[in-house]
């Protein structure tokens, strides 16, 4: 097993945004969390580094601020989350329309991973409107 993960490999994960495949260089982890979705079920989905910049609005920059090691209790976001606007369309968001993305730029070793993250709230429709649907 390989002891680092090389930039250039293409991974076997495909981005929600335009389906293409991504290579590890370029990868960003995205935990979603929906309305009425208890915190520990989350959903997990990929994402290219530019596709996601074009998606967030203008003024939201992908600065992975938080330090997360994947052996340690998920860091407390609320602070990026609440009273936030969409990190899409910078509307305000109600409660039941706020989809919570902890955004996560693998880091560290193959056996020991953390990430930087950050999190963005977003309106559960425009992320909908944003994701690849086929047809």
């Amino acid at each position: 097993m390989f002891r680092r993960r090389d930039p250039d490999l293409l991974s076997q994960y495909l981005c929600f945004i335009c389906m293409e495949r991504i290579v590890w260089g370029e990868i960003l982890r995205i935990m979603r969390t929906d309305p009425g979705q208890p915190d520990y079920q989350g959903w997990e989905m990929y994402s290219h580094k530019d596709c996601l910049r074009g998606v967030l609005h203008p003024e939201v920059p992908l600065a992975m601020a938080r330090h997360w090691h994947h052996k340690e209790p998920v860091p407390d976001d609320a602070y990026q989350i609440d009273g936030q606007p969409c990190g899409i369309c910078a509307g305000e968001i109600a409660p039941d329309g706020l989809t919570r993305l902890r955004i996560q730029d693998p880091v560290g070793t193959v056996r020991s991973p953390s990430f930087d993250e950050q999190s963005v709230p977003v309106h559960t429709n425009c992320l909908r409107a944003k994701e690849h649907r086929p047809g």
